[in-house]
C-alpha cells in the first residue's frame, strides 16, 4: 500500500516490525489516526474501507490499529493530546470524537478479554484536562514551559568564535583566589561519647 492513510500504513508496518514504536513515538502523530481508532472500535464501514486500502485480511487490520493506539498513542511519554490520538492543533470536536471512539474501544462489549482496561485511567485524565478551555489552556502552558530550551553555552560558543586569534591570559593565583567562592564555615563538630573510654573505666574500677 503506497499511498493511502499514513496511520494505517505506519499500523500494518508496527504490527510486522514492532520495533518501529520507538521511532513512530518520536515521530509527529501520522495523520488519519482517527481511521484507526473507529477500526478499534469497532466501526464495519471504516474496517472495511481499511480491508480495501491495505489489501490485508481484517484479523491483520484489527491488530494493527489496536497495536498502534497501545504502543504509539499509549506510550509512556504521551502527552494528553496524543492519548486522545490528536494534536495540539486539534479542534474540540475532534478531541470528543476520539474520546468517545477510545472509550467505545474500551467498552466490555468491544474489549471481551478486558486487557484495555488499564488505559482507561489515561483516556479520563487527557479528556477530563481538555474539554474545558481552561483547562486546556493551562495544559497547553505547561506544555510549552517544558519545551526544551537551547543551552546558554550557545551564546559563549558564538563570542568564542568571533575571537578565534585571542591569547587566552592565564589568572593569577591571587586572581584565582578572588574568585573562589568564600567557604562555608563548617559546623562545630559533635561530640561523640567515648564509650570506649567508659568501658575501660569501668573494668579499672572507675565511675
Amino acid at each position: 500500500m503506497a499511498g493511502g492513510n499514513q496511520a494505517l500504513r505506519q499500523a500494518i508496518d508496527l504490527v510486522h516490525v514492532p520495533t518501529l514504536a520507538h521511532r513512530f513515538r518520536g515521530e509527529p502523530l501520522a495523520e488519519g489516526v482517527e481511521l484507526l481508532l473507529a477500526i478499534a472500535a469497532g466501526d464495519e464501514a471504516s474496517e472495511h474501507r481499511a480491508l480495501m486500502e491495505a489489501e490485508r485480511d481484517r484479523e491483520t487490520v484489527l491488530e494493527a490499529a489496536t497495536f498502534f493506539i497501545q504502543q504509539v498513542l499509549f506510550s509512556p511519554d504521551a502527552d494528553h493530546y496524543r492519548i486522545l490520538g490528536a494534536t495540539p492543533e486539534a479542534g474540540r470536536d475532534e478531541l470528543r470524537r476520539n474520546f468517545t471512539q477510545l472509550m467505545r474501544w474500551l467498552h466490555p462489549d468491544v474489549d471481551r478479554g478486558g486487557g484495555h482496561a488499564v488505559f482507561l485511567g489515561r483516556v479520563m485524565e487527557a479528556w477530563d484536562t481538555l474539554k474545558t478551555p481552561e483547562g486546556r489552556r493551562a495544559y497547553d502552558a505547561g506544555l510549552l514551559a517544558s519545551e526544551p530550551r537551547p543551552a546558554a553555552a550557545m551564546n559563549g560558543a558564538n563570542s568564542k568564535a568571533a575571537a578565534p586569534n585571542a591569547i587566552k591570559a592565564k589568572p593569577s593565583r591571587s586572581v584565582l583566589r578572588r574568585m573562589a567562592p568564600p567557604r562555608r564555615p563548617m559546623p562545630p563538630r559533635l561530640r561523640r561519647p567515648n564509650l570506649l573510654g567508659r568501658a575501660l573505666a569501668r573494668l579499672l574500677g572507675g565511675p
